[in-house]
């Protein structure tokens, strides 16, 4: 077998402290002296990107659709050349995330919107739930899909005098 001048082969021996540490029924390695486990697996990368002030970052299903979707509530991809991605070319900060349900693989890109916008949209939810939580609470159908006393009146969990 003819091996390539240029192809270096990979040391496999582990380099060992000058003393090492051994462990006994008696006396464990301390926490701070143990060797530490190198991060191989892809949950070290996955989903994690870098904080930047005055942001919100967040990772969404790569679709045209919930780009759009996000782009309308005030957020725009990230292209950061100091974050690693997997985004093929794409200049923005992509990651491979799953299987989706026609079994095609699912890429996520990473989107930022400004602490104001997001502030604003999570207010308008929290009023959004509280519209829906007084509902609940009075026995009310929002939907104007139950027409039927007996289906207010039936086995429900939420007692309510009316």
């Amino acid at each position: 077998m003819t091996e390539d001048p240029g192809f270096q082969r990979r040391r496999t021996r582990a380099i060992e402290p000058e003393d090492p540490i051994v462990a006994t029924e008696d006396a464990p390695i301390p926490a701070g002296q143990r060797r530490r486990r190198a991060k191989v697996g892809g949950h070290a990368m996955k989903l994690k990107a870098p904080e930047r002030k005055g942001y919100v970052r967040r990772f969404a299903i790569a679709t045209p659709e919930r780009i759009a979707e996000l782009e309308e509530l005030g957020y725009t991809p990230v292209s950061d050349p100091s974050i690693p991605t997997s985004g093929l070319g794409s200049g923005t900060v992509q990651r491979p995330a799953g299987i989706g349900a026609d079994g095609s693989h699912q890429r996520h890109i990473l989107m930022e919107t400004p602490d104001e916008l997001f502030a604003q949209g999570q207010a308008e939810l929290e009023e959004h739930n509280g519209q829906i939580d007084q509902a609940i609470r009075a026995g009310r159908d929002v939907t104007g899909r139950l027409t039927d006393k007996e289906t207010y009146g039936g086995q429900g969990s939420i007692n309510v005098e009316r």
